[in-house]
């Protein structure tokens, strides 16, 4: 085997594999539950299909007895090429399963062939500013003014500059022009029913901040 080689074996799921991520390390190897066997053009290995171990309740939160399993691929790589990498391939082609509640029939699995690959050079990930945890199960408009809110101080208008380096870039249309028009008072306030409510707690956040003198310097 190459040195730029590892070794790789290959197996699909059975019944849901019952475990928090997709994604894990057992005896150092790194275990991937995937849609596909292969990596895709960046060189990550495809999401596999999440579901639910339990009874799920619409409009009703998940209960803790509820947990993640997933469905598709298993693919173990190994690390190195020596003794130990031979034991390690041995102890996983004993298994039969992988994951919690194997004793209810879950997480059973089947080996389907060995292969010796090539790492792939992954490309960076892109990061990008999503607001999604925190805002609690409000109505979607109290949802969006909150998200206007927390980002409008992130936005150059003409009486501050953004409070960042870079300007935040804001997909939703009304969120950006609240956050740009929420200083002016012409008319756009009445097409867009979120700048009244910017400048109404934009007003009362700098009104809070002030500093109130004390008895002794007044």
């Amino acid at each position: 085997m190459g040195t730029n080689k590892r070794l790789r074996i290959i197996g699909k799921t059975i019944t849901p594999v019952v475990i928090p991520k997709p994604f894990f390390y057992v005896k150092g190897c790194k275990v991937s539950i995937t849609r596909e066997p292969k990596e895709n053009e960046k060189g990550y290995l495809p999401y596999p299909r999440r579901m639910h171990y339990g009874k799920l309740i619409k409009g009703v939160r998940k209960a803790p007895t509820i947990k993640n399993c997933y469905q598709g691929f298993v693919v173990v790589d190994f690390p190195g090429n020596n003794q130990q990498t031979v034991k390690r391939l041995q102890w996983f082609l004993s298994l039969k399963g992988l994951g919690k509640h194997q004793n209810n029939g879950m997480g059973k699995m089947q080996w389907l062939e060995r292969q010796e690959v090539t790492a792939k050079k992954k490309t960076p990930r892109g990061k990008k500013l999503v607001i999604r945890k925190g805002l609690g199960h409000h109505p979607k408009l109290m949802q969006t003014a909150i998200k206007t809110l927390l980002l409008h101080d992130f936005v150059h208008t003409e009486k501050h500059d953004s409070k960042i380096y870079h300007e935040v870039e804001i997909a939703n249309r009304f969120i950006r022009e609240a956050c740009k028009k929420h200083h002016e008072n012409g008319k756009e306030r009445q097409n867009n029913w979120l700048i009244p409510i910017i400048k109404k707690y934009d007003g009362l956040a700098s009104f809070l901040n002030r500093r109130i003198p004390k008895r002794r310097e007044r």
